[in-house]
């Protein structure tokens, strides 16, 4: 990265940015107090102030009910949402995934845009060293407006929201920000699913670039064991764990 910066192959972009981090206080106190859990209100501001457009890209998300009626409050603003999560193929931690699956349907049918990450888009790199055979997102970020850039530790789950202590940057730029949404939006349709609903309200996915399209009524580059799991988690108890 250094060197790609000094020979201008990558141009730093100056712009105002501040970094928010939970008081530490927060591991030892009870879960979810408010008084601890500083980068979510911080986010928190920012979702109230957003106008036009909020983007989140995470590796988990789990909103609960609470989440669902903020995010349905969003929509009635006026307000476009937009969701690029892991896959059931791509996830690391299928209990979390089971647990996000409750709310795909009502975020569908409330109007949030949802992409999930398709497993085997790995596109082959130029550079030597090894190479990943699958693809998971770890990406924590969310785009205000196109004004303000988020990226940062905090996934949108319970664990990380209540009871990890997490950090971010919040980089206030036109610049900066509408740059990584024109490169997230540049690679959407080659690494990722659509997930949309029919005319019957079943889920469906859909993987639409370079001239092909595939449609699944099943969560895609998945087997029927791991489809089984996933069903057997969502009916425990855990989503307080997570």
């Amino acid at each position: 990265l250094l060197q790609d910066i000094s020979e201008e192959v990558l141009l730093p972009m100056p712009a105002p940015a501040y970094v928010v981090t939970d008081s530490p206080e927060k591991l030892k106190g009870a879960v979810g107090e408010e008084e601890h859990m500083l980068l979510i209100q911080e986010l928190g501001r920012h979702f109230n102030n957003a106008e036009r457009e909020i983007i989140i890209v995470t590796p988990y998300f789990i909103p609960r009910r609470s989440g669902v009626e903020v995010i349905n409050g969003w929509l009635e603003r006026g307000i476009r949402v937009v969701v690029v999560t892991n896959s059931l193929a791509s996830t690391n931690h299928v209990p979390v995934h089971s647990a996000y699956r409750r709310y795909r349907k009502k975020l569908l049918e409330a109007g949030v845009e949802i992409y999930e990450v398709k497993v085997d888009a790995v596109q082959k790199k130029a550079s030597p060293g090894p190479e990943a055979e699958s693809l998971t997102l770890h990406t924590k970020a969310v785009v205000f407006d196109r004004e303000v850039l988020f990226i940062g530790s905090l996934n949108f789950d319970p664990r990380s929201i209540e009871i990890n202590t997490e950090m971010g940057v919040f980089i206030e730029s036109l610049e900066v920000a509408r740059d990584f949404v024109q490169t997230v939006g540049e690679g959407l349709a080659a690494t990722t699913y659509s997930v949309q609903l029919n005319d019957k309200g079943k889920l469906y996915w859909v993987y639409e670039h370079d001239g092909e399209r595939q449609e699944f009524d099943k969560e895609p580059n998945t087997s029927a064991w791991r489809r089984f799991v996933t069903g057997f988690y969502g009916i425990l108890p855990i989503e307080s764990q997570l």
